[in-house]
């Protein structure tokens, strides 16, 4: 179902569009390790299912999920067999602000590091535009920044304006007891088993953030299923070279 429903919006925007259509297949709400953030994670849930707020605006610092719940958003959206796309501007040298003609059209647009877009004027004025387009269609429209918008340094004031009307959530960055309970619900999910010991291991010798975690657990999944070895402080070290 989610196939079809990408194809579906492939046909229904223009070929740079396929930009914003990477998304990560892991990167669900079944796969979100909620911690702190239950309230967001249902907000978000009914969103999809267009049971709440037209316009929602989540804020919180790098690596914290807030990449993970839009694509989890758009995830949801899709398997309904509705129209989504998911753009992050965090590489917005390398797009045309033309990535953001027609998106009106779509039931769901997820925009992600916004912030990115402070002081580009024509940017901006896009994103401005697109916010009113979709409030036109009566469409939905997540987007996700590092601050609040005030605070993002944006010169256009009429779009500050815009990015404060509906919800606003700040993400909470999980603590250590949760990152590890994070990675063993991956574990389970997985098949796999994982030690106390060799998860607080992780926690004290990789990247203390959920993406750079999840990337090591997702390097170990594979060798443990490769090597046919169970996860252990040895085993770890030797394919993590730590």
């Amino acid at each position: 179902m989610f196939e079809e429903a990408q194809k579906i919006v492939q046909k229904e925007l223009s070929p740079q569009l396929s930009l914003g259509l990477e998304l990560s297949h892991s990167l669900t709400f079944e796969n979100f390790y909620s911690g702190k953030n239950q309230q967001v994670v249902q907000t978000l849930q009914d969103f999809a299912d267009n049971k709440a707020e037209h316009f929602i605006y989540l804020w919180g610092s790098e690596g914290a999920g807030k990449t993970h719940l839009l694509q989890a958003t758009c995830h949801h959206v899709l398997e309904l067999q509705q129209s989504a796309i998911y753009v992050s501007l965090s590489k917005l040298n390398q797009y045309a602000e033309a990535i953001l003609d027609n998106l009106h059209n779509l039931s769901l647009v997820c925009i992600d590091d916004i912030q990115h877009a402070a002081k580009h004027e024509l940017w901006e004025e896009r994103l401005f535009v697109l916010f009113n387009e979709i409030v036109a269609h009566k469409g939905r429209l997540l987007i996700a920044a590092d601050k609040l918008p005030n605070q993002l340094g944006m010169q256009l004031n009429d779009l500050v304006s815009r990015l404060n009307w509906g919800l606003t959530f700040k993400v909470q960055e999980l603590d250590d007891a949760d990152k590890i309970a994070a990675l063993k619900q991956q574990a389970y999910q997985s098949g796999l088993v994982l030690p106390d010991e060799v998860a607080q291991f992780l926690i004290a010798r990789v990247k203390r953030d959920m993406p750079s975690l999840l990337e090591a657990f997702k390097i170990l999944n594979q060798a443990s299923i490769t090597e046919k070895h169970r996860l252990t402080v040895p085993f770890v070290k030797k394919i993590l070279k730590l």
